[in-house]
């Protein structure tokens, strides 16, 4: 399939992954002039988000500099088929593979300079994804989140805990799912005084809702739920990017993290054990969330990665 209709600016798009439909974004660059061939970034959305947010923002912003940018939908999320709110990093991935798939059909695009790029968790899928990915020229993680692996052990103190109390929900979730055909969803962010207050409520999803509960920061959109599907989560207790590592060596790579961000241990662990031409932007006292919709620092953010990916075009 091939769509060759694209006008400059944003262009809703639909493809199949895993023969599920999803739905994307496309920016054409406003300078584009017929029959160039542009390099093209997809980039993969924090957990539970959709294209109209952090990851639609940036896709627009690398768009203005010349990119051709994709923003998706993952199966369940927003205006896609699947499962709803079924965070399974395995399922991600691939729809981000088929996403690179897609946006190399485009005329617009330059089939060897595709560029990968993830946010938040979506970072993790990304640097998944391209470690099985050879299209992928080079790859960026921006304000991380890759450590679910080690620190959901160890928030519930150590992997016997993770079964008897983590795993138990999760496995109840699927049972009722499968004899009732009814999904069990528990908040991405607490809501009210309360919600913040019940027992394994995070720090980072109270962080979270100054972005996902407020109008300015483009966040708080229509496609976005609130909810995560408990059936099926566990996936993400098996998967990290660290397992594919050695499979990374060699492509370039670009971090973007702030030192207040909740995923900067393992972040800069990552940074440090790949072994590939790399770069980063460290910017003093940001958290997690400032890099997702803030000018002062998507800005710079932008303007880094470019300045990378430009580096790493032509080899």
């Amino acid at each position: 399939m091939t769509i060759t209709n694209l006008k400059k600016g944003e262009n809703k798009v639909s493809y199949l992954s895993d023969g599920v439909k999803i739905s994307a974004i496309v920016f054409i660059p406003e300078d584009y002039q017929e029959g160039e061939k542009r390099p093209a970034i997809v980039f993969t959305r924090p957990g539970s988000g959709v294209k109209e947010q952090t990851a639609g923002l940036y896709a627009k912003k690398f768009s203005e500099q010349g990119f051709v940018t994709l923003a998706f939908d993952s199966k369940g999320f927003g205006e896609s088929e699947g499962p709803s709110c079924w965070e399974n990093p395995y399922s991600i991935i691939e729809d981000t593979k088929n996403s690179v798939s897609f946006i190399g059909t485009l005329p617009q695009v330059d089939k060897a300079q595709l560029f990968n790029i993830g946010i938040c968790m979506g970072a993790g899928y990304a640097g998944f994804a391209t470690a099985l990915d050879a299209r992928i020229k080079a790859y960026a993680m921006i304000s991380p989140d890759i450590g679910e692996y080690y620190d959901w052990r160890e928030s519930f103190g150590g992997a016997a805990n993770v079964r008897k109390y983590g795993l138990a929900l999760f496995s109840q979730a699927r049972q009722k799912l499968f004899e009732t055909g009814e999904s069990t969803y528990n908040q991405m962010v607490p809501e009210t005084e309360e919600d913040m207050n019940r027992p394994g409520v995070a720090d980072s999803q109270i962080q979270a809702r100054a972005y996902y509960l407020n109008d300015k920061s483009g966040g708080a959109v229509a496609n976005w739920k609130n909810a995560l599907n408990m059936s099926g989560i566990e996936n993400i207790l098996g998967m990290t990017v660290f397992q594919v590592i050695d499979l990374l060596e060699g492509v370039p790579y670009f971090l973007a993290i702030g030192t207040e961000a909740y995923g900067y241990k393992h972040a800069t662990r990552f940074y440090d054990e790949v072994n590939a031409p790399k770069d980063k932007l460290v910017l003093e006292g940001v958290n997690h969330f400032d890099m997702y919709w803030k000018p002062e620092y998507v800005n710079p953010v932008t303007k880094n990665i470019i300045a990378f990916f430009d580096m790493h075009k032509s080899e």
